[in-house]
């Protein structure tokens, strides 16, 4: 089960309190959230294998229910008898057919990855003479039902859920009384087997206005949100599950109008954020009158979930709104008030690269006024992975920090012009299209090298190839053939092929979980990366459980190249003066892993340099304590790290020693 405790309470040891035997850790099924005052809803995590109580134990967890959520605080260490009828699948067919019978509002969402049909949930909304009650049914993967009853207070009553993995079933039954919630789990090989079993029951706090949630369940999020204030766009925080998790929401300012059945529809949009060790997921949802939800979203793997009812059309509209309007009003103009800040007394130029396919949207930045005849170093800053833009914004994370621009206008101001760009489908240049593999990735560095070239005052003899994470490869790649490229900075970069480095990730992620479990998903996720990897099929049961894997399986082609990209193939050719850089506490990549070998890999005779910053993160600012996720939790104003930038510079004015000259 997950937690999401109000505010930061949970840390504090408030609100739920943390059990002994209830942390340890395995799949999740359920979320826990508190609904009194705070905006609250609850979000299916979407990359790793879930975590719940030791005392769930759920295969494999659903395909939304992951990233790893820390520990089930939820139970006592002392497990209790709780006296709780038996499993009745009769008589909740009769329910759910006489919820239907009485009028309850019901309906379907159509669940899609990468545009493909992968499931289904269909729910019941009923209300009741002292409460009201919510039934969903989901096929996303494998078979999945849920029930909750509230009082007239939306207090929760009982909790029922029965997920059935491929091989195995889970019933979940959950009472609610006097602020204490008795929970009892059978589990079996067959669902008839899960009935017969032995129950395991287990107890704890769960004070009033707390609820528990089925992950991979997301028609309830319309009914929750709808009980709680508007917002301002604003992001609101609902909790955290120890400092490592966090939960916010808010409503964007403004409403869609939609054209539907021949009348126009106004739709609030919200948006819940989900910052967790393996990065941040960004749930866009919209909600109809009497918060019905019509359409989910989930950008960085592709997921979609929409109501059946509504033509595909109006989506389209739906998306567009959404995306355009993901930073809110408050916070777009917070944005350009930043923006205008790091361009002061500099010179901004929007470009467009042509490319052999299609044009990028980019911007030069160059000091505000060139010396006649003025002969510049330049430099091409290569974004990461994801949809970051060329400012070093993701509409993913929680602060947009615009990273590459504060490195562009520091380079700037020390006499360097700057090309940034959006990579072909993200941001503006989402015209271009979506790449058909990595290498077209590495072909647009070249367009953008000489478009670079091109442009006044730049010296096109010293021109730089500054890369970041995955954008480090990619200068690599690009320089390995491309004579006009004078130096390489690579920041943050891998030194490991890219299938190696996720299951690095995935195995850091599971630390924390029990080591058989940790063993078992750790070879269910090597295997698949391996099969992607190898261009073959994946079935469909073994991405239950990490949407990170379904969305590379649903794009096979990117997917191959993408995980059999070998950073040291092209460092072993590189004939340029090189930097490699890279952060101490940095989560994604390490020095002994990857900035290390990357270094050894680049010949001798070419000149070579690796800097460490110890109290940089991946994201190219220095931070004080431990290295953990909540390190990637500084403030938007947060300046990178003074001695990255100077580094940085140093290389590409040629202040390292040994010259930049062209090949």
């Amino acid at each position: 089960m997950r937690v999401i405790a109000p505010r930061q309470q949970a840390q504090r040891g408030q609100g739920i309190e943390p059990g002994g035997a209830g942390q340890s850790t395995t799949p999740a099924a359920t979320a826990v959230v508190r609904a009194a005052t705070a905006p609250v809803a609850a979000a299916p995590a979407a990359i790793a294998p879930a975590v719940t109580a030791r005392a769930a134990r759920v295969p494999a967890g659903p395909v939304l229910a992951g990233m790893a959520l820390a520990v089930m605080a939820l139970l006592a260490a002392a497990p209790v008898r709780a006296q709780m009828p038996k499993s009745a699948p009769a008589a909740r067919a009769r329910s759910w057919a006489a919820a239907a019978a009485k009028g309850a509002r019901s309906g379907e969402l159509i669940l899609t990855v990468a545009g493909k049909r992968v499931g289904t949930e269909t729910y019941a909304i009923e209300k009741l003479t002292d409460g009201w009650r919510w039934q969903a049914r989901t096929s996303l993967n494998f078979p999945q039902s849920a029930e909750l009853r509230f009082d007239a207070h939306n207090h929760l009553l009982t909790y029922r859920d029965t997920l059935q993995p491929p091989g195995s079933a889970v019933i979940i039954r959950a009472r609610v009384a006097n602020g204490r919630v008795a929970i009892r789990i059978r589990r079996g090989a067959t669902l008839a087997q899960a009935r017969a079993a032995a129950p395991q029951d287990t107890s704890g706090n769960l004070p009033a206005g707390w609820w528990l949630l089925p992950a991979n369940l997301f028609s309830v999020y319309g009914r929750l949100t709808r009980l709680y204030s508007a917002g301002n766009g604003e992001w609101q925080m609902l909790g955290a599950v120890w400092p490592s998790y966090i939960f916010q929401l808010r409503r964007l300012p403004g409403d869609i109008s939609v054209a539907h059945t021949g009348r126009r529809v106004s739709l609030s949009v919200w948006q819940l954020r989900l910052r967790t060790p393996r990065g941040s997921q960004l749930f866009t949802f919209c909600l109809a009158p009497k918060a019905t939800l019509v359409w989910l979203d989930l950008p960085q793997q592709n997921f979609q979930a929409r109501l059946r009812t509504w033509p595909p059309a109006s989506f389209v509209q739906i998306a567009a709104w959404a995306q355009a309007h993901a930073l809110g009003q408050s916070g777009a103009a917070s944005a350009a008030k930043l923006e205008a800040k790091l361009l002061t007394g500099l010179r901004q130029i929007p470009v467009s690269i042509p490319t052999s396919s299609g044009s990028l949207a980019g911007d030069l930045t160059e000091p505000l006024k060139l010396p006649a005849g003025a002969s510049l170093p330049a430099a091409v800053i290569i974004a990461g992975s994801g949809p970051t833009d060329r400012n070093g914004n993701n509409p993913l994370e929680q602060f947009q920090r615009f990273t590459y621009l504060r490195l562009a206008a520091y380079l700037s101001r020390h006499g360097v012009i700057v090309l940034r760009y959006d990579k072909r489908g993200i941001a503006a240049s989402a015209k271009a299209g979506v790449p058909r593999n990595i290498r077209q990735y590495a072909r647009d560095v070249g367009s953008a090298v000489q478009f670079l070239r091109r442009q006044p005052g730049v010296d096109a003899n010293m021109v730089t190839l500054v890369g970041h994470s995955e954008g480090s490869t990619l200068a690599f790649w690009d320089a390995a053939t491309d004579r006009h490229v004078a130096a390489i900075v690579s920041l943050e970069g891998a030194g490991r092929k890219l299938s190696q480095v996720l299951d690095w990730q995935f195995a850091r992620a599971l630390r924390r979980v029990p080591p058989a479990q940790a063993r078992a998903e750790l070879r269910r996720e090597e295997a698949v990366v391996a099969r992607i990897a190898a261009g073959k099929h994946v079935p469909r049961a073994m991405l239950a459980g990490n949407l990170v894997l379904a969305s590379l399986a649903a794009q096979p082609r990117f997917a191959r190249s993408f995980l059999n990209l070998d950073p040291l193939r092209y460092a072993r050719r590189d004939r340029v003066p090189t930097l490699v850089v890279q952060g101490g506490k940095d989560l994604q990549v390490t020095r002994t892993l990857d900035a290390q070998p990357l270094y050894d890999a680049i010949p001798a005779n070419a000149p070579r340099k690796l800097v460490v910053f110890p109290n940089m993160i991946h994201l190219l600012y220095d931070v004080s304590g431990p290295a953990g996720p909540a390190n990637y939790l500084v403030p938007a104003d947060t300046p990178l790290d003074p001695g990255m930038e100077r580094a940085v510079l140093a290389w590409i004015t040629g202040a390292h020693g040994s010259p930049a000259p062209g090949r």
